[in-house]
Formats: C-alpha cells, structure tokens, sequence
C-alpha cells in the first residue's frame, strides 16, 4: 500500500504543470502584509494557482478581529486575463463554520467591494481563491477589519 502512495504521488508530480519553468508563478498567494501606515488593514495579491485546501486562506490561516458595526471590508481588484474568472471569497468563524460566500465571475478587470461590517464581533478566517481562470488571472486587495 506504501508504495502504491508512493508511486502515484510520484505520477501526480510529473503530471503537474511545469510553471517555473514557464516563468509562471508557482505560489498562489504571491504576497500579503500589514497595509503601510493604516491600522486594521491587511493587503495581498494572489494568482489563479490554487490547489484546494491548500495557501487560499489569508494570514497564513490566522484569525482577523472584527468589530461589528465597524468598517470590515474587502476591496478586490480582480484582472482576469485572457479568460473568464470566478473568484470565491469566503469568511469562516473559528471552529469553520460558513459565515458568508460570495462567488464574483468577469470577463474584464474590475473592482469589488465586500461588506462585513454587519457581522458578530469576533475573529474571522478570510479565504480568496479562483474556481476557474485563465494561466494570467490575478486578484490583489485590502480586507480593513477591527
């Protein structure tokens, strides 16, 4: 049984796109920190290459405080490429349980913002990741939280 794990992960590695090689990113999100000179504020910017379950969660999977009533957001600016996009964008309580789901597709680069100032103080995980896109699509923004 060991080594049919073995071999069939090994068939999964060499099945796998070669995206360094085609000077593609091999990470999905690319970047992410503390918003220069705002408090509260988180940035980040994140490619198409998503593997289920694995680098969507923003934060490294840590927790943001939100304060309801306050300006908890989410501004995206989704570039699409080539090709249609669906972006996810999901907010989980601490024991992952769904709070809100929203599933934004374009054709065209465009703006979005997601309000979160109506839910329940508490810490919150914030997962952007692409259902479907081009090799190019791309999302980067801010998510302001406490």
């Amino acid at each position: 049984m060991c080594n049919f794990i073995s071999v069939t992960a090994l068939i999964g590695i060499l099945l796998s796109p070669p995206v360094q090689a085609a000077g593609l990113p091999s990470s999905y999100i690319e970047w992410e920190k503390p918003c220069p000179a705002v408090q509260h504020c988180w940035e980040f910017r994140a490619n198409v290459w998503h593997v289920e379950g694995e680098s969507e969660a923003l934060n490294r999977g840590h927790a943001f405080h939100f304060e309801k009533g306050e300006t908890n957001r989410l501004e995206l600016t989704l570039r699409p490429g080539e090709e249609a996009a669906e972006l996810v964008v999901e907010l989980f309580d601490p024991r992952y349980q769904l709070v809100d789901r929203l599933l934004i597709r374009s054709r065209t680069p465009l703006r979005r913002s997601v309000d979160w100032s109506a839910v329940e103080t508490g810490r919150y995980h914030v997962f952007v990741y692409f259902r479907r896109g081009g090799v190019h699509a791309q999302v980067s923004g801010r998510l302001y939280h406490g």
